[in-house]
């Protein structure tokens, strides 16, 4: 079709960084589209065109014969194509969003985009088309087949008959069927452009063994200040997460990496598009989920915490392969740099694996790589081998009985190393999900604080203790008392508010009594870190919960006698939190007493304006998480470090024959060699004398607080 000679179709827009040959996209829409109607309903075949404005009869070019499907956005037409006598698949901007400008502008970029992407496994674009009424559709080519979605639910199906699937949907066969959108959305990259949208439903494989990746409508051009036009495009609570709407946040929950779940959309780019497809290969695999909820939003809170469901099979007992896992793991990582460098790496690894290769996500010992060798080379070596034979039986003999004692101690030392790695990245694993989860409770509290500072109603019937009620026993809370968790009197059940010095207690006192009602939701943090790091005995000062307000309010739990003129504004880490957006891990500091390390953890409160009201900040002593989660059996000790390998806690000591020291709090930990080791490599084990006696030193990465957890072992084959 031409459109209106005083409007512009393609408007020179921006090119993002990936070179000459990078997609180009208009900005703007045309100036009307309802100059022309060349879409009909089929109900309209036997009447003529449409009038168009300018008084011309308009050609029919595409008759609509059936419904392909519908989305939150467009509906998917099968039309007949009069003029080539073909079926095509023509997608219109559907309903009231045709009338919106922001929904026009994405549509019109959703077809640039993906007609300029030239490549065999995305769907092909004919052209640009209007709609009676003057909403905007597209044609492109009709494929025969399933979705990826439909043939992942055809081999659940079978699987829970409890039949092997067919070699249509085989593992290795499904694998394949991903490597191909790998090798499309790598070319997009190369383009520029990134899908932000990649799941089952928007993969489509044809009846021949083709496979498309389609729906290109919330792409975006990275690494370029071409802004992301219009509305955004949202989720569902009722989906469970598996669809995208018309809404405000974008992509689909059940297959976002954390920064897309978080909102932190100017941080999108090819690595999250990767973790995406890491997402689909676990479903793949594991046939089940990668994120778990009953609803959208129960899904994205998993997303964005980076929880992801267990490795393990949804319908066979056997244990998923260690170097499919290493890839997902990989490509799904938490921080987006500590993935594959690129989508085309993620699908080599893929490759590797289906020809029985090492996979760089995993890469092999020594001795497997000889063993690799030998199944590649296996007559070349067998001639060899027979050739020394019979050459010199005895001395083949007597090196072969050699080779077999290297290699059995070359096992058991692996396997031993190996037994470490994995103990030491279970701990970390569950040590850094623990945190996780104390993080994102405090920034609900945060969030329910801000709630009632702004909205809550004052509760005038609300007993609340001021700091001097505290130096009375008449005034005191009922339960205050010795608290041996604590190892000091305070009460369990109330907290304690003061005010800064220049601040009249009545001008804050309503605002105390919306507070109030966040009483249960204070004692229940409280609660759930004493379960979530081990529920053991609390040391003195392991953990305080203060709330800090702009207007000189302070509240401290549990409850206990303070300096009532003490302001807490001037404190470091509530400076800190003023200029973060969003909850943070202070620097670990040692307490008054020089004895226990504490990390501080706080969330700031602002209004929807982005307005600074105040700040929740808890005290953690780091001595109380190594007696609780860093036990270890026999010999062993588990050790926390900071990013700098400085000691944070240590359950027990390193030892030396059957004295035990302890290691110092925030001092280097080892030698310049190990903690080179611990620069160098995200997971592994190094043999060490640093401590005065042979040992092993396991040791892994805990994002997303850059700590590392080393586990000390004596080597029983040192000298």
């Amino acid at each position: 079709m031409n459109p209106d000679p005083d409007s512009t179709w393609v408007i020179p827009g921006r090119q993002a960084s990936a070179g000459a040959d990078a997609i180009t996209v208009s900005l703007e829409l045309p100036a009307r589209f309802d100059d022309a109607a060349t879409v009909h309903d089929a109900s309209l075949t036997a009447a003529p065109a449409a009038e168009p404005s300018s008084g011309a009869q308009a050609r029919v070019r595409y008759v609509i014969v059936g419904e392909a499907g519908r989305g939150g956005m467009a509906t998917v037409h099968v039309a007949r194509d009069v003029e080539l006598l073909r079926n095509v698949a023509l997608k219109q901007l559907s309903g009231e969003l045709s009338e919106a400008e922001a929904a026009r502008l994405r549509f019109l970029r959703e077809v640039q985009v993906t007609a300029q992407l030239d490549h065999p496994y995305i769907v092909p674009v004919y052209g640009l088309e209007v709609a009676p009424g003057g909403a905007p559709a597209y044609a492109m080519k009709l494929v025969d087949g399933r979705t990826l979605a439909d043939y992942l639910r055809e081999t659940i199906e079978a699987c829970s008959t409890g039949a092997r699937p067919d070699e249509e949907h085989s593992l290795p066969a499904r694998i394949e069927h991903l490597i191909k959108v790998c090798e499309a959305v790598d070319y997009a990259h190369g383009k520029g452009v990134i899908h932000r949208d990649l799941k089952p439903a928007n993969i489509m494989l044809g009846a021949h063994g083709e496979t498309y990746l389609m729906d290109w409508g919330i792409c975006r051009l990275f690494g370029s200040d071409d802004a992301d036009p219009g509305a955004t495009i949202g989720l569902s609570e009722d989906t469970g997460g598996s669809q995208t709407e018309y809404g405000t946040v974008i992509g689909t929950p059940r297959y976002m990496s954390p920064e897309q779940a978080q909102g932190r959309s100017d941080e999108l780019g090819p690595h999250s598009d990767q973790c995406a497809l890491g997402l689909m290969l676990f479903e793949i695999v594991t046939l089940k989920a990668p994120f778990e909820g009953n609803t959208a939003l129960e899904v994205m809170k998993n997303a964005a915490a980076g929880r992801r469901a267990g490795f393990s099979h949804a319908f066979e007992r056997r244990p998923i392969a260690a170097p499919l896992r290493a890839i997902i793991e990989r490509a799904t990582r938490y921080d987006p740099q500590q993935r594959y460098a690129s989508v085309r790496e993620l699908a080599d690894d893929l490759r590797r694996y289906l020809r029985g290769e090492a996979v760089h996500a995993l890469p092999d010992s020594p001795w497997q790589r000889a063993q690799r060798f030998v199944g590649r080379h296996r007559q070349g070596m067998l001639l060899s081998l027979l050739g020394l034979i019979a050459m010199t039986a005895l001395g083949i003999s007597a090196l072969m009985w050699r080779h077999n004692q290297l290699t059995h101690a070359a096992q058991a030392r692996e396997s031993l190393e190996r037994d470490f790695i994995e103990h030491v990245a279970r701990e970390g694993d569950k040590l850094q999900l623990r945190l996780v989860l104390l993080q994102s409770e405090l920034e609900s509290l945060a969030l329910a604080a801000t709630q009632l500072v702004q909205y809550g109603v004052p509760d005038p019937t609300a007993r609340i203790y001021w700091a001097e009620d505290f130096d009375n026993a008449a005034t005191r809370p009922a339960d205050f008392a010795l608290q041996p968790a604590l190892g000091r009197e305070a009460s369990m059940q109330s907290a304690v508010w003061s005010t800064a010095g220049d601040v009249e207690r009545k001008s804050v006192q309503p605002l105390v009594q919306r507070l109030h009602h966040l009483r249960g939701y204070r004692n229940e943090l409280l609660d759930l870190t004493r379960r979530n790091l081990g529920g053991g005995q609390y040391a003195d000062g392991l953990l305080e919960l203060k709330l800090v307000l702009e207007q000189g309010l302070f509240m401290r739990y549990p409850g206990r006698a303070v300096e009532s003129a003490e302001d807490l504004r001037t404190s470091r880490w509530y400076e800190d939190i003023r200029q973060q957006p969003k909850s943070n891990w202070g620097t670990p500091y040692l307490d008054s007493e020089g004895d226990d390390v504490l990390l501080p953890l706080s969330a700031p409160m602002r209004d929807p304006d982005g307005k600074f009201l105040g700040a929740l900040s808890m005290d953690l002593a780091l001595d109380f998480v190594a007696h609780n989660l860093l036990r270890t059996e026999d010999d062993d000790a588990l050790i926390l470090l900071d990013a700098e390998a400085k000691v944070l806690a240590a359950e027990d000591l390193l030892r030396s024959d059957t004295t035990a020291k302890r290691v110092k709090a925030l001092t280097p930990f080892g030698d310049e060699a190990l903690r080179a080791a611990f620069r160098d490599d995200e997971v592994g084990a190094v043999a060490t004398r640093a401590f005065g006696r042979a040992e092993i030193i396991a040791f892994d990465h805990i994002d997303p607080l850059g700590w590392i957890l080393v586990l000390v072992a004596p080597d029983p084959d040192g000298p």
